[in-house]
């Protein structure tokens, strides 16, 4: 995953940068739901999902299924992509529509990130919010969402130029603790 930025040149000069969002990952648009108050059912795990929240208390909300044993992450990007959703909010329901995790990115003022662990097998709701409430066509945000690898720490931090080194990896699917 990668954003990069992409100009437009000719005779007249260059556009303004703009952020081209690259992914191996399928991607998707936030549909609205065929049917009101029931959740977007996704066509695969893992995706990428692109939407907005549009009207004053909107929340998107996805149906997604969980293994027993299988960890799911959940990576909402608003902040990092500009939006201005200031304080977005990832929370997972159970089938009964009990909230079993959720993360709210207010430690550091950082976007959510959740982890979860299926107990057992089972339909989960992702649902996606703004938690002041606010909401515009410019409060925008990038769900990636499945049994994705993703790495939050690692170590050493430095290593000698011109030199193999070990890193030790922290994080959730990993194929390897360690790297090369």
């Amino acid at each position: 995953r990668a954003a990069l930025d992409v100009t437009a040149v000719n005779a007249a000069g260059e556009s303004e940068k703009l952020k081209l969002y690259v992914d191996d990952l399928p991607q998707v648009y936030a549909a609205q739901p065929p049917k009101a108050g029931e959740p977007v059912k996704l066509p695969t795990l893992p995706v990428g999902v692109w939407g907005f929240l549009k009207e004053s208390g909107e929340h998107d909300e996805f149906a997604v299924s969980a293994k027993a044993g299988q960890t799911l992450v959940f990576d909402l990007e608003a902040r990092r992509i500009g939006s201005k959703a200031m304080t977005p909010a990832v929370q997972l329901l159970d089938e009964s529509g009990v909230i079993v995790a959720s993360n709210y990115g207010m430690e550091n003022n950082t976007d959510p990130l959740l982890a979860f662990k299926a107990p057992r097998d089972g339909r989960y709701v992702v649902r996606v919010s703004e938690v002041t409430l606010e909401g515009s066509l410019e409060h925008t945000y990038r769900l990636t969402l499945g049994a994705v690898p993703y790495v939050i720490g690692f170590f050493p931090i430095s290593a000698s130029a011109n030199r193999d080194v070990e890193v030790s990896l922290a994080g959730y699917n990993l194929p390897s603790s360690t790297v090369r």
